[in-house]
């Protein structure tokens, strides 16, 4: 009798045989799900443990990112609750890396799709609209530490050349809305001026920074649930006037679920410094020009940032950004305040 006709014998080795298919596919899944695991760690790059994250950036080379950004901005005067001026400004920027190394990588940000409405008068319009036909035509190429931290504009001469060609421009819309003389001999004078500081680099970088400084000035950090982090700040002026500052960043929260985690930041500079700060900033850019009777001992100004920042865990983009800034400005008991806000949505 051979042995696997055996009734008994049979049952016995179909039942051993399920019980290993039963054994294999159990093993098979806990494979599986330890390669999950396994990858979910590596993929979390900036998680380094369940309280604490970094914020670098691990961009990878010609990769691609689309924002779409919306600006607005609202001044008030006096103690208004109602805005007398908002501008809603809308537009996409494009973010590519040319190149990576060890140190830095090179990227390029386009501009896309710009838009503005505004309850200013149509001058005004007309400026922003220029403005956008403008930004719609030029790139901005810019360095970044080994973190992903802003370091340094690329394309200064092509910067330059982009702002005075914005001036012209402004320059002609409001030539022809004002009709008074001396109006436009002063307007002429402010406007050599302006184009004078297109020399100045310092100058060039503060026109063209703020989606690059509002997305990429805080990498290379590492931050603990819950645990504020401060530390010192140095605002960058014109002519090398600088502002000191101060600065507190907070995560808040971190989704491992989906890779994110979530993190503010609020900053300001010191009252002093902003005061010997516009002093300067006058006595440089008016010179010879400015009134001999200008006083600006009495100007105050308050400025505040608040942010909010959601990064990936995994490559270090931010998924979403916020940021708004608050300016009141006070003169002879005048006061304007001016909030500008700005929200990024990675597509």
């Amino acid at each position: 009798m051979i042995l696997k006709d055996h009734p008994s014998t049979f049952v016995y080795c179909h039942h051993e045989t399920i019980d290993a298919v039963k054994l294999l596919y159990f093993f098979l899944l806990c494979l599986l799900h330890l390669s999950i695991c396994a990858q979910a760690q590596v993929d979390l790059v900036n998680l380094k443990s369940p309280k604490s994250i970094t914020t670098i950036g691990y961009f990878s080379l010609n990769e691609s990112k689309v924002y779409h950004v919306k600006h607005l901005n609202e001044k008030y005067k006096g103690q208004a609750k109602k805005p007398y001026s908002i501008e809603n400004i809308e537009y996409d920027i494009t973010i590519r890396v040319l190149d990576s190394t060890d140190t830095s990588y090179t990227m390029l940000m386009t501009y896309d799709n710009y838009s503005v409405k505004s309850n200013t008068q149509k001058d005004k319009y007309q400026l922003q609209q220029s403005f956008g036909e403008v930004v719609e035509s030029f790139d901005i190429k810019f360095f970044t530490d080994e973190f992903g931290a802003f370091d340094s504009l690329q394309n200064i001469a092509e910067l330059q050349d982009t702002y005075l060609k914005l001036l012209d421009q402004i320059k002609e819309i409001m030539l022809e809305n004002i009709k008074d003389k001396a109006s436009k001999s002063e307007l002429e004078t402010v406007f050599t001026l302006l184009r004078q500081s297109a020399i100045n680099e310092d100058f060039i970088k503060l026109m063209f920074m703020d989606d690059i400084s509002n997305l990429f000035s805080t990498y290379g950090i590492e931050l603990t649930l819950n645990k504020p982090m401060e530390f010192e700040l140095l605002y960058p002026g014109l002519n090398g006037i600088t502002m000191d500052g101060s600065a507190e960043i907070l995560l808040k929260s971190i989704d491992k679920s989906r890779g994110i985690a979530s993190y503010s930041m609020t900053k300001k500079p010191d009252q002093e410094s902003v005061k010997a700060y516009i002093e300067s900033f006058a006595s440089v850019f008016f010179g010879s020009n400015m009134d001999k009777g200008a006083d600006f001992s009495d100007v105050r100004c308050s400025i505040k940032t608040k942010c909010e920042h959601s990064m990936s865990l995994s490559t270090g983009w931010m998924s979403k950004v916020k940021i708004q800034d608050n300016t009141t400005i006070t003169h002879d008991e005048k006061k304007i305040k001016h909030v500008e806000t700005w929200e990024y949505a990675l597509q």
